[in-house]
Order: structure tokens, then sequence, then C-alpha cells
């Protein structure tokens, strides 16, 4: 593979690859690593060719040239983690009685990091992509993210053994989970069915609790469906395309549509709503802060300062795993999270009410709850 994930992750765990201090001498040397690190054109991150510090270690040198990627050139690392790979390989890294084994504590550590984005380390160096007919449920859609938060997967087909590409694997999984199977051979078709099905199943749940101002609502972000889904929250980018679609067809949209009939599988750990969110240590929440959701609006003002995005960020942060806008800006979560005054971070714990109407703590799940962030207002 020309070009495998890199995130902060990877970064470190492949930098412990090439840690050789408590041998005399492995391989790859600094040499080897000026090569591929001049050829990929990384060598502004690197504390050696930079003249910062001749004398660096090979993994902090590593680890730099590629925090420097994840910062201005994320591309470029994702080549650069492939070639270091292929280098480790061809040097007998992964076998065992070789002088510049790498170590199997290092080869596990590098084999998780790699799963979490999709891919498979064999133990003779070699990577494949993650073939998604033979995981579980839960499995399949860590798997799906993981190639879904790669830059380009859009486009990139999957050595899956089933033919599906990204896109087809993804649907079918969605609608596999909601109606128990699929038979469309149809991509268009199946594409389609999920489309409307997501929508319908939210719409026909809820229609007798939302108002015609919410209908109508409903219907202009289904009728603008593709640009509102592919539009970024970073930014205000889709608070502000929903916000130019409401004023262009507001008055002029027919809240009243059919919803169809939908069948799914309603599990009794659905969570229904929320109902508590407790920071403490998060971003700017140094004390223990619990809000309680009793209403089914909640309106969060203040003036600069008071907390309101690190209010909206626990949240994200519990319900999805990571947080869009630390994402953007390529910063670790534990740096990002890090309440500046204690200098300690805690992760929020939210709480739900599920089907059984029993208070329940709410785990993150980005697969289901990606759709529900358009835009906090600060």
């Amino acid at each position: 593979m020309k070009k495998l994930p890199l995130n902060d992750e990877i970064s470190v765990a492949i930098s412990q690859v090439v840690d050789d201090a408590s041998v005399v001498t492995r391989k790859p040397s600094h040499a080897d690593l000026d090569n591929i690190i001049l050829r990929n054109k990384l060598d502004k991150g690197d504390p050696k060719l930079i003249g910062q510090n001749t004398n660096v270690g090979k993994v902090k040198r590593v680890n730099a040239v590629l925090n420097w990627a994840l910062e201005y050139n994320h591309e470029t690392g994702e080549t650069f983690v492939s070639s270091l790979l292929s280098l480790i390989r061809g040097h007998d890294g992964f076998r065992e009685d070789s002088p510049n084994f790498v170590g199997h504590e290092s080869i596990r550590n590098l084999r998780s990091s790699l799963k979490a984005e999709g891919i498979v380390l064999s133990s003779d160096g070699m990577v494949t992509p993650i073939v998604l007919d033979n995981l579980t449920d839960l499995e399949m859609e860590e798997a799906l993210m993981g190639y879904t938060r790669r830059k380009g997967a859009s486009n990139a087909a999957l050595l899956t053994g089933t033919s599906k590409d990204l896109l087809e694997a993804v649907v079918a999984h969605v609608i596999t989970r909601m109606l128990g199977e699929y038979k469309q051979s149809n991509f268009p078709t199946l594409l389609g069915l999920a489309f409307h099905r997501l929508p319908q199943k939210f719409l026909k749940k809820y229609a007798g609790d939302l108002s015609n101002y919410e209908m109508n609502l409903a219907r202009i972000i289904l009728d603008n469906f593709t640009s509102v889904e592919t539009s970024s929250c970073v930014g205000g980018r889709r608070g502000k395309l929903i916000a130019s679609l409401v004023t262009e067809h507001g008055d002029s949209v027919d809240g009243e549509f059919s919803l169809g009939e939908t069948s799914e599988v309603i599990t009794e750990d659905q969570i229904n709503r929320l109902s508590q969110l407790t920071v403490k240590n998060f971003r700017g929440f140094s004390d223990e802060h619990i809000f309680e959701f009793k209403n089914p609006y909640t309106f969060v003002y203040g003036p600069n300062g008071s907390g309101k995005s690190s209010f909206c960020e626990a949240l994200e942060y519990a319900l999805l795993g990571t947080i869009h806008e630390a994402d953007a800006k390529r910063i670790g979560l534990d740096k990002y999270i890090k309440d500046a005054y204690t200098g300690q971070s805690e992760l929020p714990i939210l709480k739900g009410v599920n089907s059984r109407d029993s208070e329940v703590v709410v785990h993150p799940m980005p697969q289901v709850n990606e759709f529900c962030f358009i835009k906090e207002i600060v």
C-alpha cells in the first residue's frame, strides 16, 4: 500500500518500532531515515536535518517528523508511514531471528493502532485492509469508521473480497442493521433506500411531538440532503447552509409529507433522550458541573469564557468519542480536552433514559450520533 493511515496513536506506535536504545545498533540507520524523509519532503519537521538537534534519537526524530506531517502535510505523512514500514520490513525487522527485529511489544502496539483504522498488520510486516465479511457488527462499524476517517476514503475501493466499495459497504451495513437484511443488487436503489429510511425512521417515531416549524425544517433538510450531509460542522458551515436554505425556502415548504412505512429493530438499551451531563477538568471546566436536561429544548447562554464551547464539546465527546474541532486542528484529544487551570483531564459523563425508562450511561457511538451535530452557537 502506497499510503497508510496516520494519527497521533499511529505516530507514537511506529516511532517506537525504530527504537534501538536497548541494543548496540539496529537498522534502519539514521542515513536510511534521511533518505525517506527527504524523498517525502518532510525535512522541515526533522530536528536532525534542520540542525536543531543533530544527536536526536530515532524515536524522537520519527515522532517529530510525523507530528509535523499531522500539522502541515497529512497526506505526505501517510506516504512516509508506508515507506518507513517497507524499510523496516526490508531490513528483516519483523523476523524474530534477525538482528534488526523490532520486538513483539512494538509490533503488537502498531498492529492495534492500525487495526483501529481498518488495516491488518501481519506477522511478517505486510499490511492489508480488513476483510469486512469476517467481522461482527461492532467490529464492522469500527472498521468502516476507520476507513471513512481517512482522507480520500470515499473514493477508495475496499479489498474486502465482496466487490463492494466503501460507500456500498456502509450503506449495506446501515440497511442490514435497520431491516435485518438487504436484497438490492442495484446499488443506486440500495443507496436511495438508505437515504429515505433513516430520516423516515426518525420522523415517523417523533412526528406527533414535532411542530409545523420542525416538520418544515425536516423537509428542507431532506430536499437538500446531499448538500447538507456533505457540509462540515467546522466553522459553522453546516449551520450557515441550513440557515440560508430556511431563509430561501422556509415559507414555501409544505411540512405535510408521507413518511411511509418503516421497520426497525428496537433494542431495550436504545436511548430515547438525554438526561444529564457531568463535566470536570474538561476544557474550561475545572470544578464539577452537572447539567440536567429536563425539557425538550436546552439553551445554553452566557458571556465569553463562561464555558459554552466547553459544554458543547463535552456533549460532542460523550456522544461521538471525538471532537471535530480537535480533528480539524490536528490536536490530540488528550491535549485538547485538558483543563488549562488544573492541567488535568477527565472524560465527561453523559446519561440518558432508555426504552425501559431507566437512566443509563451513554457511550460514544459515532456511527449513530454523527449527524446529531449541526452547529454550536457561541
